[in-house]
């Protein structure tokens, strides 16, 4: 360990610490302004229509996280392709009837609004992108249908240059720090799973009432993990190719903390000697590099585990393989506990190959099965599609009975605003508060630029420049988290409201016109979404968990009989879309069912083998029925019958699910007593 620092040290310091703060941020907003250039820069020479529109695009792709940039990019360029092959089908299928292509597109943005709330990260940006380009199409097809497959194409285009200068600009200029990001807490929670562990099975009595509090954070920390792994894989094509890998990292440190749940729950019922006995079995065939330093050891400590040794998942599989392989003499706690740390250990060996694919690619093996895609909870993206569509509609309303020349334009930005934020839940109407304000700052810059400042500078690299004067500052404050409401609307509607044209004009009432639609299309989505309320957070999360429990009853019952894979896939969807900000006790209820429907599996596919399997059957159908009590009594008396006698080595599988079962039922009886 090194020492203190003393005073000297200080003078041989670098740079100040504001200066290092300050240094990232100034850097993403020049290459925001050089992506926002070169977008404009090529729409000039192609001298497409509105050159605005690859500048604005160039401006939302440019993110400060590389990947994040590189994989928005991708989503969106395939959100706009399909938004605007949908306006051309739309205007062919509505040609003469604008109610018709208006309640057309409504939907459309709605159901675009479903889909970027249901997919997770950064897919998303394909639906919202999808809605964008029909709303930004529209605002100029509606007046002349005949010429929307050239608007579309126009627009498309427009936006797709935009996204791709973003995207080599930031490519080109930034290494990305994602991976080692990713790798550092993937490594860090699998160490804090494991030293939890094996404390636990050391001195139970001193560790059991910590555990569910420091599971419950590390829970969410792991749930936190999914837009980290969407970041890696922007920035690393193999990464890409093998994101199975990595989903599959997250599963295991589920299924590392359902493990150590599931020993923690047996000790905390056992006397406080006995709890020590029957775990001290198990301890002690821990592999060394487990044990560290624990103070209730009677054994010579073992080296704490080391970075290589992490990521060198064979140490874990063999410890789950030497758990597995211990024999209990008919104790069915010890064989509980060893079951519970081999189904740590061999999460963490998915945890220890996902690091592999971070640091030593060459070493990491691809899982042989494939997790599909879970949709945890319909009802939230449902809402934010009802919003969406009663928003735009609310504008179109507005547009026709007012005839407002900027109508249109008001409603694209409105249908932007709300598409934009309403994944937001709940935070949305604050956030499209401040965009709004943000928006209504902008355009007094805009109109400062447009009157003051260009009007005497006639080149493409003057524009640039002034351009760049208003974007670097604009996009740097955008990344401070107190700020970042207000400015991230800067950056995104400054090239709009400023509106760079090959033919530079100076209209100061056309100005103000489209400066007011943009204005009033930001504030009425802001409107929207603080009058119509997203499910409250509270809701979400008990919904996740009744619907968890629901399906745990549907298994108990015999109605569905899903894999294990299957089973734990649809949890840990549950588990990341739990909102942050909740007790946390909800995510650890889903881990207690997560535990028990593995377990139920269990049973019911042991219920066909020997004696007892209708009494099973008939006890994990009252689990269905919410009747605990006959549960617990018709699962005592399947144990009571299977109880071992004397030569034949006994067979614990069904006594130890059944013990797993109790366990968790103790602990949430309230839950599993609910209908």
């Amino acid at each position: 360990m090194s020492s203190p620092a003393t005073p000297a040290d200080h003078g041989d310091a670098g740079w100040p610490a504001w200066i290092e703060a300050a240094v990232p941020k100034v850097l993403y907003g020049v290459r925001l302004a050089l992506a926002v250039s070169l977008a404009l820069f090529i729409a000039f020479a192609l001298e497409l229509d509105n050159p605005s529109w690859a500048g604005t695009s160039a401006g939302i792709v440019c993110q400060p996280v590389l990947g994040a940039s590189l994989r928005k990019g991708f989503f969106r360029m395939v959100g706009t392709v399909v938004g605007a092959s949908a306006t051309v089908v739309l205007t062919g299928i509505f040609p003469q009837n604008r109610i018709g292509f208006l309640v057309a597109m409504a939907l459309w943005t709605a159901a675009c609004s479903f889909g970027n709330t249901l997919t997770r990260n950064f897919s998303a940006y394909a639906f919202a992108l999808s809605g964008y380009t029909m709303a930004i199409i529209a605002g100029d097809s509606i007046s002349e249908p005949s010429q929307a497959f050239h608007l579309a194409v126009t627009r498309a285009t427009e936006i797709i240059i935009g996204i791709g200068c973003a995207m080599a600009v930031t490519g080109l200029s930034d290494l990305g720090q994602s991976r080692g990001k990713l790798a550092a807490s993937v490594d860090a929670i699998g160490r804090e799973i494991l030293s939890h562990f094996r404390d636990l099975l050391w001195d139970p009595a001193r560790h059991v009432d910590e555990g569910p509090r420091v599971r419950r954070a590390l829970i969410a920390r792991v749930a936190g993990l999914d837009p980290l792994i969407d970041q890696a894989i922007g920035e690393d094509a193999e990464l890409r190719h093998r994101a199975r890998i990595l989903r599959d990292a997250t599963a295991g440190l589920f299924a590392a903390l359902s493990g150590w749940r599931i020993a923690e729950s047996h000790l905390v019922h056992l006397p406080r000697e006995e709890a020590g006995r029957r775990a001290r079995p198990v301890a002690e065939r821990l592999p060394e590099t487990w044990r560290g330093i624990a103070a209730a050891s009677p054994v010579e400590p073992g080296p704490v585990r080391t970075v290589p040794e992490a990521d060198d998942r064979s140490q874990d599989v063999a410890a789950a393989r030497a758990l597995a392989e211990l024999k209990p003499d008919g104790d069915v706690s010890r064989r509980l506990l060893a079951d519970a740390a081999a189904r740590l250990a061999l999460g963490l060996a998915a945890a220890a190959n996902g690091l592999a694919l971070l640091r030593d690619p060459a070493a990491a093996r691809t899982p042989a099965r494939a997790s599909g895609f879970v949709v945890a909870d319909y009802l939230p993206a449902l809402v934010n599609a009802v919003r969406t569509f009663l928003a735009v509609c609310a504008g179109l309303a507005f547009w026709i009975l007012t005839e407002w020349p900027s109508g249109l334009g008001a409603v694209t930005f409105l249908a932007v605003t709300v598409l934009l934020l309403a994944p937001q839940q709940e935070k949305s109407g604050k956030a499209a508060l401040g965009f709004g304000i943000g928006t209504v700052f902008t355009a007094v810059l805009a109109a400062i630029l447009n009157f003051a400042l260009l009007p005497n500078h006639e080149s493409f690299f003057a524009l640039a420049g002034i351009l760049a004067c208003f974007l670097v500052p604009l996009a740097a404050l955008s990344t401070v988290p107190a700020l970042a409401p207000y400015f991230v609307a800067a950056t995104m509607n400054f090239v709009p409201l400023v509106g760079p044209t090959n033919q530079i004009t100076f209209d100061t009432v056309g100005f103000y016109n489209s400066a007011l639609g943009i204005v009033g299309g930001c504030l009425a989505g802001a409107l929207a979404l603080a009058l119509i309320p997203p499910v409250p957070r509270a809701m979400r999360a008990d919904r996740l968990v009744d619907l968890t429990l629901r399906d745990l009853r549907r298994v108990a019952s015999g109605r569905w009989s899903p894999t294990p894979d299957a089973w734990q896939g649809r949890v840990y969807a549950r588990l990341v879309a739990m909102p942050e900000d909740v007790d946390p006790v909800h995510g650890s209820r889903l881990v207690a069912a997560l535990s028990t429907g593995l377990q139920v599996l269990r049973l019911r596919n042991l219920a066909d083998a020997g004696r007892g399997g209708d009494r099973l059957r008939a006890a994990l159908a009252r689990l269905a029925d919410g009747d605990v009590d006959g549960m617990l009594s018709g699962l005592d008396a399947v144990d009571a019958e299977r109880s071992p006698g004397g030569g034949a080595r006994p067979d614990l599988r069904i006594p130890t699910a059944i013990q797993v079962v109790r366990d968790v039922v103790r602990q949430h009886r309230h839950e599993f007593e609910g209908r």
